[in-house]
C-alpha cells in the first residue's frame, strides 16, 4: 500500500500511516524501521500490512518521497511559544511575521536536545502544506514563558504528561466534543493551573532542607489512593529555569520521603468558605440572554448559522434550567475561573438543554451578585471547556458534565 506518515507518538514509540485508499490509519512501531528520525510527518511511504494486536500494522516500510520541500537559505530567529506532548509546536518569529510550525525532528544534529516553551531558536523555513515550517533548528537561548510551570521548571522532552497519566487513577483527560492539538489536554490544563495556585499559596511549593529538591502536590492519586507529587532537582541546563522535573513520586516512595517526609507539600486550595460550592436556592437566577448570545460560536454547529432559532431555544431552556437546579442543587457544578486581572473566584456551571431535556448542550456560568442576593448568568461554555475548568476543583460527579 501507499500512504502518508502522520508522525511518531514519542511517548509510546509508535505512530500511524494514513493510507491513500481512504481506509483507517495503519499502526507503525519504531522498531519496524531502520531510522525512525527519517520518518517526518508528511513523508510518503510504501508499506505492507499485517494483522496485529493493534489492528493493522505496517511492515517493510519504505520512504518514497520526502515530506519537506527545500529549505530557504535565510535563517531566522524566534521563540518557541507553544509545545505539545506530540513533539510539535509553534515558533513566534522575532519580526512578528506570523507563527511558524515546528516539529522536533527539525532540530539540527543529534545532541540530545529537545524543544520546550521559551526556547530561543534560529531556523530556516520551507513551504509546508499548512504554511511555513521550520527546519535546521538550533537552540541559542531561553527566555521565561508566560506559563508559570514552564517558567519554574524544565519538564524535559515530550512524555511527562503521559507518565503522570500512567501512574494516576484513571480519569477522562481527553476532550469529547472537540479536538485538541495534543493528547491529554485537560490534564495539561489541570497540572499547570494547579501549580499556579500552589505558587500563590504560602508554602504551596515544598523545598527540601538542603534546598536541593523541590516538589508540589499534583492533587492526583494512584489507583490505590496514594498522593502523587512532582519532584524536581536542580536544572543542569545553564541559563534556564532553576528546576528540572525528576519524575512523579508517590507519597510512600523512599526518595520522596527522605526529602519531604517531615512536611508534605499541601493540596491546592481554591476557597475558604465551602458554601460557595453549592447552589443557594434562596437566590433568584437571572440570565442575560443578550450576553450569552455573544458566544453563539459555542452553540452546536447547526444552530450557529441561525441566531434566531438559537435565541428562541435558549429562552425556552432558561425556565427548565432554573427548575432543574432548584430541584437538585448538585446539578450546579463548581468551577474556578480567573479574570483578565488574574484574580480567581469560584463560579457555578448549570446545564443548558436546548433541544433534548436529557442532554446538555452548553454550561451556563453563574456567579452571585456583589450583594449576594441573586445569581447572574451572562456567558456559556462548551461542555469540554466546562469540564476543563471544573476539574481544577474536583473531578465532576454529575450526570450531565462528562468529557
Amino acid at each position: 500500500m501507499d500512504g502518508t506518515f502522520k508522525g511518531w507518538n514519542r511517548n509510546k514509540g509508535f505512530g500511524f500511516i494514513r493510507p491513500d485508499d481512504g481506509s483507517e490509519d495503519v499502526f507503525i512501531h519504531q522498531s519496524a524501521v531502520a531510522d525512525p528520525k527519517a520518518f517526518r510527518p508528511g513523508v510518503r511511504v510504501s508499506f505492507e500490512v499485517q494483522a496485529s494486536a493493534k489492528g493493522r500494522s505496517a511492515t517493510n516500510v519504505i520512504i518514497t518521497e520526502a515530506a519537506a520541500t527545500t529549505l530557504k537559505a535565510e535563517r531566522y530567529r524566534g521563540r518557541v511559544k507553544f509545545w505539545t506532548e506530540r513533539g510539535f509546536g509553534f515558533i513566534e518569529p522575532d519580526d512578528r511575521s506570523g507563527d511558524v510550525f515546528v516539529h522536533e525532528s527539525a532540530l539540527a544534529g543529534d545532541q540530545g536536545e529537545y524543544l520546550c516553551e521559551g526556547d530561543i531558536v534560529e531556523y530556516q523555513v520551507a513551504d509546508g502544506k499548512k504554511g511555513l515550517e521550520a527546519g535546521a533548528i538550533s537552540i541559542v537561548g531561553w527566555t521565561a514563558p508566560l506559563d508559570r510551570l514552564a517558567r519554574f521548571a524544565d519538564m524535559g522532552g515530550p512524555g511527562w504528561l503521559t507518565r503522570l497519566d500512567d501512574i494516576s487513577e484513571d480519569e477522562p483527560w481527553e476532550y469529547k466534543h472537540t479536538t485538541a492539538p495534543e493528547p491529554l489536554p485537560i490534564l495539561r490544563s489541570y497540572v499547570r493551573h494547579t501549580f499556579r495556585r500552589l505558587e500563590e499559596m504560602e508554602g504551596g511549593i515544598g523545598y527540601s532542607k538542603d534546598e536541593k529538591f523541590a516538589a508540589f502536590n499534583t492533587g492526583l492519586v494512584t489507583p490505590n489512593q496514594e498522593d502523587i507529587f512532582a519532584l524536581f532537582g536542580a536544572n543542569p541546563r545553564p541559563n534556564r529555569q532553576p528546576w528540572r522535573l525528576m519524575g512523579f513520586q508517590k507519597a510512600s516512595d523512599r526518595q520522596f520521603l527522605n526529602q519531604f517526609g517531615a512536611s508534605l507539600p499541601p493540596l491546592a486550595n481554591y476557597f475558604e468558605d465551602p458554601s460557595v460550592l453549592l447552589y443557594d436556592r434562596r437566590c433568584e437566577l437571572f440570565v442575560s440572554i443578550d450576553h450569552v448570545m455573544e458566544n453563539i460560536d459555542r452553540f452546536p454547529k447547526h444552530l450557529q448559522a441561525n441566531a434566531y432559532v438559537a435565541r428562541q431555544l435558549l429562552i425556552s431552556a432558561e425556565a427548565t434550567t432554573k427548575k432543574r437546579v432548584y430541584r437538585n442543587y448538585k446539578a450546579a457544578v463548581p468551577q474556578f475561573y480567573r479574570d483578565k486581572g488574574g484574580a480567581g473566584s469560584v463560579q457555578l456551571l448549570i446545564p443548558i438543554c436546548l433541544e433534548n431535556p436529557a442532554r446538555a448542550d452548553l454550561a451556563l456560568v453563574v456567579g452571585k451578585t456583589e450583594t449576594g442576593t441573586a445569581y447572574r448568568g451572562s456567558t456559556v461554555l462548551t461542555l469540554d471547556m466546562a469540564y476543563n475548568n471544573a476539574r481544577l476543583l474536583a473531578r465532576p460527579d454529575t450526570e450531565w458534565l462528562q468529557p
